[in-house]
């Protein structure tokens, strides 16, 4: 097929972000650390 050429491109004109509740989600990664450890210690003890 010559002369044929596919372009795969978009623009974005304008984008909005939410501001991220950076607090809340240092707490809530605490929090899953926590987890991964207290399930990795009762493995471990099993």
């Amino acid at each position: 097929m010559a002369g044929s050429s596919t372009v795969n491109q978009f623009y974005i004109g304008a984008a909005t972000v939410a501001p991220v509740p950076v607090p809340a989600a240092g707490l809530l990664l605490l929090t899953a650390l926590g987890g991964l450890g207290v399930a990795r210690r009762r493995r471990k003890a099993a």
